[in-house]
């Protein structure tokens, strides 16, 4: 962001005078994506709030599972991980935590299109676009999972490979600080072709973007589709809350 001259205005308490001066100290300052939700996640897992979070561990079918610890019980835990004996020694109740096998892969592609320049409430599409995948690049790191970052319009403008790690996430905040949308129309086929042919092994791929053309999402369909054969593909389409609540 670019800051231009400041104007800066003296007066006396009294009214009596009034000085106004323009001082010439022009700055350009980086303006990261939020970070404060992701403090606000951090906080709630540490009390242990992993339903308020939005957060649920889940074992695949014939996942194999590991002891990862005790903690205390909260709502929205399964009854059947309470640990009696432990409930018993603390006085209150105690709930066994697992994990499953660990390794998953999270591709996030983003559509930096001319439908995602739309305002959406203070910010634009891509600014929320691009807060959502900065908050599920953190949950999946935090998870040991690997995740990777996609941008593209009319065609792939960056690719970051699945890795896990807090030095990932550092990379994928840069890269995202450097995202700007383009007026141009996104083609889904470029970006999914890609796609198939850097990703090695199944993933599940998170594609953010704007469906208002209805051109545009047939195409999105199809590609979607043949994604599928191979990975699991979630779309999520970037809306206006006062064009839904219109309606």
């Amino acid at each position: 962001y670019r800051f231009g001259p400041v104007d800066l205005q003296v007066s006396r308490r009294d009214g009596w005078w009034r000085r106004q001066v323009r001082l010439q100290h022009p700055n350009e300052v980086a303006v990261f994506p939020n970070v404060v939700a992701i403090k606000r996640m951090q906080l709630t897992l540490r009390r242990g709030l992993r339903v308020m979070a939005g957060l649920r561990r889940a074992r695949p079918p014939g996942a194999s599972t590991a002891f990862a610890g005790l903690r205390d019980y909260v709502r929205g835990d399964d009854i059947r991980r309470v640990s009696w004996t432990a409930t018993a020694r603390r006085d209150h109740p105690v709930v066994v935590e697992v994990e499953a096998e660990r390794g998953q892969q999270v591709m996030i592609a983003i559509d930096c299109g001319r439908l995602m320049t739309a305002p959406a409430g203070e910010l634009d599409k891509l600014d929320h676009a691009i807060n959502a995948a900065l908050m599920l690049a953190w949950v999946a790191q935090a998870y040991g999972d690997r995740v990777g970052l996609m941008t593209f319009d009319d065609r792939v403008t960056s690719f970051i490979k699945p890795e896990r790690g807090s030095a990932q996430l550092r990379r994928i905040t840069e890269e995202l600080y450097a995202v700007k949308p383009d007026y141009v129309e996104p083609d889904f086929g470029h970006a999914f072709t890609h796609l198939s042919l850097r990703l090695g092994r199944r993933s599940m791929v998170v594609i953010l973007t704007d469906l208002q053309d209805p051109e545009a999402s047939k195409e999105l369909v199809a590609h979607c589709l043949r994604l599928a054969a191979r990975h699991l593909v979630l779309v999520v389409a970037m809306s206006d809350p006062s064009v839904v609540n219109a309606r």
